[in-house]
């Protein structure tokens, strides 16, 4: 071993302290997506929070006995939060950003006590959590607030394997550990329907015990009945007084067995990297931040495969076993469809495995060490510079939110709104892709009239604007750096030349992009309108 990676690998035992573990999360986190702190609202912000603050704390508690804009979703302590925020701070951006910010930590921490329950090292662990903070596919979770369900059930699925696992060690007290890994199985099922796949925790906490399991079967099989049995208490319960029924959820009707099998080899790599750049990958180019962990990882897994058969490892063939078992529990219940968001509870499993085998490699010279500080440290600054980019879609959002305001006694006359322009994403990262109408409604008030979306567009450079002209008859925007998107058509991950061409009652609309030379493109939407009086009842945003 060099010097240079000697050094190298005794700074990863610095990671075998748990006294500085903490610290280091917060850390990390806070530093690698800092922007977040000082973004805006944006996207669907503004739906689910609502806008009505709770008069009293007892309100706060309301969505354990109620059921409002969430409709078929009852997520009662996720809803509990962002109302205790609102009741405390109002519509203040800020404090919901910082909680998540808070709670993306505790995730990342319990990640670290999950991974030495499951029988890594110290700097195992330590591995284990810095690749969950940093991983690429755990952006949206630490940026949406909308994600605040995945953060909760996550960290109430593992406080209830780290209670089990405890439970598992003690010779008095096991009824206490078990107790408190029952009640925080039952916060991960009020936080989000995930939670209810808490159901088979015991099962995991009896793969990860280290002792004697034939002795734990007795226990496992007690937890697992007792978790059944909230789980039906449950069911019951949201199904005759809130009138939630679970199994109605739209995206579980009539999927294939195709489709699922699709969806969790999706979700393998989606554990690690976001849809974009796996879209990237695809229909672009593969950057070399994907080819890296992409390689990194296959010589990682043939390693693992190595390891657990040639040299009899015992301990990495149980955290193999375990990493497995948790992400195929953790990930069934989504495998109906395909969310960026989803794999956040299940990447735990994967993530762990990986993470003893990195700390392996490295203690047996098979990884050097300036390796894994390499993708450590691309993985930050490609962290860092994508919570920039979340707070640019932040102040966009926020741009368009004062130009509706500025226009706003013009709008109250019309009976009919239309939208052109509207930014669906910037940069990869969703603006005003979900709750326009609630958007409207946030900058105009009660007097918002019904609203279309007649044109979106896609900005690769958020600091783009649409040219606008107005010709005999119709109106023409230009768009640099970005695409025009009529109603049906769907984002891409990369710039590339298209044509489309939309029509209805009100208007015509052709949309070309096109590249001008030298990788830089042009999106031209023309406008023709039906009836020339309905271009007083149009809006057009991003300018």
């Amino acid at each position: 071993m060099s010097a240079g990676n000697h050094r190298l690998s005794g700074w990863l035992d610095f990671l075998s302290g748990r006294k500085v573990i903490p610290f280091t999360i917060l850390g990390l986190v806070f530093i690698s997506k800092g922007w977040l702190l000082f973004t805006g609202f944006m996207n669907d912000d503004i739906q689910i929070i609502g806008t009505t603050r709770p008069e009293s704390l007892a309100e706060v508690f309301y969505p354990f006995i109620s059921i409002n804009v969430w409709e078929i979703y009852w997520r009662p302590v996720t809803e509990s939060l962002l109302k205790f925020q609102l009741l405390i701070g109002g519509l203040n951006p800020y404090l919901f950003r910082l909680t998540t910010l808070i709670l993306f930590s505790l995730a990342s921490y319990l990640l670290y006590i999950t991974a030495l329950k499951a029988g890594l090292r110290e700097r195992g662990a330590g591995i284990a959590a810095i690749l969950f903070i940093l991983v690429p596919s755990h952006e949206l979770n630490a940026a949406w607030i909308s994600a605040n369900g995945d953060l909760l059930a996550a960290i109430f699925l593992m406080l209830s394997f780290i209670c089990w696992r405890g439970a598992f060690d003690k010779v008095k007290g096991t009824s206490l550990s078990a107790g408190w890994g029952a009640l925080s199985f039952l916060l991960a099922a009020l936080s989000k329907e995930l939670g209810y796949a808490g159901v088979l925790i015991p099962l995991l906490a009896l793969i990860a015990y280290d002792g004697e399991k034939i002795k734990k079967v007795r226990l496992t099989v007690m937890g697992i009945a007792f978790h059944s049995i909230l789980v039906v208490l449950l069911l019951a319960y949201r199904y005759a007084f809130i009138g939630s029924d679970l199994f109605s959820a739209p995206h579980i009707q009539g999927v294939s067995v195709k489709a699922l099998l699709i969806n969790f080899l999706l979700y393998i790599p989606g554990s690690f990297l976001s849809p974009e750049l796996m879209q990237i990958s695809v229909e672009g180019f593969l950057s070399p931040l994907n080819l890296f962990f992409i390689l990194l990882t296959a010589a990682l897994v043939g390693y693992a495969g190595y390891s657990v058969i040639r040299h009899n490892d015992k301990r990495g063939r149980f955290v193999l076993f375990f990493g497995a078992v948790w992400f195929i529990n953790f990930i069934f219940p989504v495998l109906p469809v395909f969310m960026r968001w989803y794999p956040f509870t299940a990447s735990a499993g994967l993530i762990t495995a990986l993470s003893y085998f990195i700390d392996k490699a490295v203690s047996e010279k098979k990884l050097p060490a300036v390796i894994l500080a390499l993708l450590i440290i691309s993985s930050g600054v490609y962290s860092y510079l994508n919570s920039d980019s979340w707070h640019r879609a932040g102040v966009i959002y926020s741009e368009q939110v004062n130009l509706l305001k500025s226009e706003s006694e013009n709008i109250s006359r019309l009976d009919t709104l239309y939208l052109f322009g509207v930014p669906d994403k910037a940069e990869r990262v969703a603006v005003m892709k979900l709750g326009i109408n609630e958007t409207a409604e946030f900058a105009l008030g009660a007097d918002t009239p019904p609203l279309r979306v007649m044109l979106r567009c896609e900005l690769f450079d958020s600091r783009q604007k649409i040219e606008r002209q107005s010709l005999n008859g119709y109106e023409v925007l230009k768009l640099k750096e970005g695409r025009f998107m009529l109603p049906g058509m769907r984002s891409s991950a990369v710039l590339k030349s298209e044509t489309a061409n939309y029509e209805d009652s009100i208007v015509t609309i052709m949309v070309s992009t096109a590249e001008k030379g030298r990788g830089e493109f042009i999106s031209i939407a023309k406008i023709y309108y039906k009836n020339p009086a309905h271009v007083n009842n149009s809006i057009f945003l991003l300018r």
